[in-house]
């Protein structure tokens, strides 16, 4: 089996938190290269931020994962609630 390039498992696993119900995705950033994956921006809670960084590690491809994920400060709002708060 070939190996994917950075760019196929960046998608890959962009894909992959995106269609998983229990994990809002709207503030994360996926980086791959060479099979490690980083994962950088913001998460409703310490629980999403382990379930994203258990779910990439499971994904095929992945040598390793560094979860640079921060909790969302209270009151921050996501990319998909913005239209919501628009005037």
């Amino acid at each position: 089996m070939m190996e994917m390039t950075d760019e196929e498992l960046k998608l890959a696993i962009d894909d992959l938190i995106s269609a998983d119900p229990y994990i809002d995705s709207s503030g994360i950033s996926v980086i791959a290269e060479l099979g490690f994956i980083s994962l950088n921006g913001f998460v409703q809670d310490k629980e999403q931020r382990e379930m994203v960084e258990r779910v990439v590690r499971e994904a095929p491809g992945v040598k390793d994962v560094f979860n640079y994920l921060s909790l969302k400060p209270r009151g921050m709002i996501g990319d998909q609630n913005l239209n919501h708060n628009v005037i």
